[in-house]
């Protein structure tokens, strides 16, 4: 997901060839206000970088996980 959020901060560049092969860009509407909230609130797991910290009853872990999965989905 960083990732992805990454090569959306870059839109104002030109999308090369070599660009596009560094990854997929997600870009959040600004429809979507819970993305937008509570994205930067989900911690990394201290025992797995790559994971979001689990929570429970938090908004932002079910927000998070939502737009993992679509990522995931993807692929």
């Amino acid at each position: 997901m960083y990732n992805c959020l990454r090569q959306a901060s870059m839109r104002i560049m030109r999308v090369d060839v070599e660009r596009a092969k560094q990854g997929p860009a997600l870009f959040i509407s600004a429809n979507c206000p819970a993305a937008i909230e509570n994205i930067p609130l989900g911690p990394r797991d201290p025992e797995n970088p790559d994971d979001v910290l689990r929570v429970a009853g938090v908004v932002w872990e079910d927000v998070v996980d939502g737009i993992r999965y679509a990522l995931k989905s993807q692929n």
